[in-house]
Formats: C-alpha cells, structure tokens, sequence
C-alpha cells in the first residue's frame, strides 16, 4: 500500500500553527520566532516531511517577482576605530559592495562597530530594529588582540565575513587570494632574472591571511636550488624592529628581491641606504587598484572581494537562507600582475655585462 504524501498543511496541523507559519518556519524566516522554528521543523521532521524541490523553485521565483517583505538595505560592518584612515583595500572594498548592491536593487549602509557608545550588540539590536537583515563584516581590528570573538546572536541574519580576524561566529568569508597572489609575485620575479627573493611581512598580516602567504613561500621556495632559500622575514609592527632587523637580514641572506605586503616598504629601504631597484628589487603583495606609485608586484581584487560579499548575502536573502552556517565556506576573489618601476630586468642586465 503506497504511504500517504506529507503535505506542508500536515505538517502546520501538527504544529497547531497556520500555513504560511509552517512555510516561513521552514525556512528559518527572521519573523518567526526560534521557538516556532523549533517547533514546525521537529514536527516536519516526525512526519517525513520532504520540500518538493521544484515547488520550493517556483515559490523563490514567485517572492522575487513581488515586492520584498525584507528591508533592501544591506549594512557593511567597518572593524576599525573611526580615528583610522582606511586603507586602499577597504576603499574598493566598499566600492565593490556599494556597486554590486545598487546592481541587485538594494542600498549599503555603513555602520562602525567601534564608533562612541556601540557595542556588538547594541549593533545587532539596532538593525533587526529598522529590519536590515543582510550584513556584511569587514577586517576587524582590535589593538594587542588577533582573535576577535562577538558574543551575537546571528540567528536571523544572512551574514558574511571579509578575511578571517573574526573568528567567533564562524561565518561564511571572502578574501583575496593571498596564497596564489605570493607564487604568482615568487615566478613573476624569478622571470626577470631574481635568484635569492625573500618575503618580509609580520604577524598580524599573517593572521588575517591563515598564513598563506608564508606556507606559498616555503612552497615556492622548493622549486629552487637550497643555496637560494631564504627564510621570510616576519616582524611585529613596530618599525624599529623592522630598521634594526632588515638591514641585517638583508645582508645576511644576500637577499636580491623582497616581496611584502608592507606599503611602506621602498620608503624604509631607502632610509636604510638601498636603492630600488638598483640595489634590491620589490614587489608589491598588495598592490592598490588605482596605484599610482608605479610598484611591480600583485593587484589583489579588492572590489570583486566587495561583490561577491553582496551577492552572497543576496542568495542567501533571497533563500531565506539565516543564522551561522554549519559548515563555513570561503570564497577567494584572485590578484593579476602588474609590471613597474620596482623590479629590474636582470637578463637584459647579465648579457649586457657579458657583452
């Protein structure tokens, strides 16, 4: 005898709730209370209740060719104090996301989550206050602190978060693509001739990146010969570390080309007496999108990382789709390369000494 087809008003009569209460509770809908999740959803799942895969299609089909209940406005989390100027990367950041959200019909709003007064959860109550469910966490930066853990409850946001300094609660992430960025600067610049390169960079930008820059050198570095190995130089932040430590590491390694993400970087080899790149090639790891200090090096995509970010919590809007997965993913947005004034040709170098 064929069993009786679970309906979804089965599933509402047995929750003792109406039918559109059943449907939104199904999907985890922020209108709904957790208790009545709870509740629609162990009662669906007593009843082998099973979603008709294109039924739930025509349905999301049908929401996006109505007027949305949910509010349009995404809000973008800055991590860093207001006194802080932010860097190129956060600029097209924002510019990425405020593009991608205005391409999708929607608005981001920029909140600061260290701003005078606010707290994590001052902050989540003013936005399920005015209805912004979709939100998106920048870098978040805290003095003396690499781990940052929010005490929030995200349960009825679609939310997302950019590198990896947030580590509680684990969300979904965007970042660049540090680790492909770094063998990409390692064999552009053995293309021109480099032999002894060397990657200089601390332990913070290290953290917001899992270390991928360093596992890509040591990678990088096997594909060369062992008298050419050089171990990366990784500093803290403070810059008299760096003036004592990298003229003697330069020296003692008899390093030809650094890679680093340090912006400043040329400025301080050539307070130290070197010449770039007469006397040691550089190349950028963060090369900014509108740069106009002509470094040789990786232009990471930082609005591609701004995009994806929006239209990754628009997916998940749209699906109805909140609170913190249960398996986090990461999506990796890749740099290109960019030639410069910074790295020499030393080819072209050795046959004309040769000649």
């Amino acid at each position: 005898m064929e069993r009786k087809k679970i309906t979804l008003i089965d599933v509402a009569n047995k929750a003792g709730v109406s039918k559109a209460t059943a449907s939104r509770a199904l999907q985890n809908h922020p209108r709904q209370s957790k208790a009545t999740c709870k509740r629609v959803q162990e009662a669906a799942k007593e009843l082998g209740y099973i979603k008709h895969p294109l039924v739930s299609a025509l349905m999301t089909e049908i929401r996006r060719k109505r007027p949305s209940t949910l509010n349009t406005t995404l809000a973008l989390v800055h991590g860093y104090h207001m006194e802080f100027e932010p860097p190129p990367s956060l600029i097209h950041l924002r510019k990425g996301a405020i593009e991608a959200a205005e391409a999708n019909g929607y608005k981001l709003e920029e909140f600061f989550l260290w701003e005078p007064g606010m707290t994590p959860q001052r902050l989540i109550s003013i936005l399920a206050s005015r209805g912004i469910y979709g939100v998106i966490f920048e870098q978040i930066i805290l003095k003396q602190v690499q781990e940052v853990r929010l005490p929030i409850d995200l349960s009825n946001f679609a939310a997302v978060a950019i590198e990896f300094s947030l580590q509680e609660p684990n969300l979904n992430r965007v970042d660049i693509d540090q680790y492909n960025g770094l063998l990409l600067a390692f064999e552009k610049t053995r293309e021109k001739g480099y032999k002894r390169i060397g990657l200089v960079t601390n332990r913070n930008e290290e953290h917001l990146c899992q270390k991928k820059r360093l596992a890509a050198m040591y990678l990088a570095q096997q594909s060369i010969p062992v008298k050419n190995r050089i171990p990366p130089l990784v500093t803290t932040d403070y810059l008299s570390e760096l003036n004592t430590s990298l003229p003697k590491w330069i020296e003692e390694q008899k390093v030809e080309a650094i890679l680093s993400p340090r912006r400043i970087l040329p400025q301080e080899l050539k307070a130290l007496g070197y010449n770039i790149p007469e006397d040691i090639g550089f190349a950028q790891l963060m090369v900014a999108e509108n740069q106009i200090d002509g470094y040789s090096g990786v232009m990471p995509k930082w609005t591609m990382v701004g995009a994806i970010a929006v239209n990754q919590i628009i997916g998940r809007l749209n699906r109805n789709d909140f609170g913190v997965p249960a398996y986090p993913t990461a999506t990796y947005a890749p740099g290109i390369w960019v030639d410069g004034n910074t790295l020499k040709d030393k080819r072209k170098t050795s046959v004309k000494d040769s000649a």
